[in-house]
């Protein structure tokens, strides 16, 4: 991981976070929106994912290539 990456818990586990929403797709104030009980998130020291619908995304992503886009000039 990259030493930006930020790691929340709650009932379900340690999240992987990026912005206001977890890897697994849990928003931070989605819950009181809409009534979803996605319980209470708190910062966490923890660096191991636990969160079974985090762990499915990473698993499915293992292996997968990418390449960025590069720059071109524009003219």
């Amino acid at each position: 991981m990259s030493n930006g990456s930020v790691f929340v818990e709650n009932n379900d586990g340690v999240h992987l976070e990026h912005g206001e929403f977890t890897l697994c797709g849990d928003s931070f104030d989605i819950g009181s929106a809409d009534g979803e009980d996605c319980g209470d998130y708190w910062p966490t020291n923890k660096r191991t994912v636990t969160c079974n619908r985090c762990i499915g995304i990473i698993d499915m992503c293992r292996g997968v290539r990418t390449s960025k886009a590069k720059d071109t000039p524009h003219g």
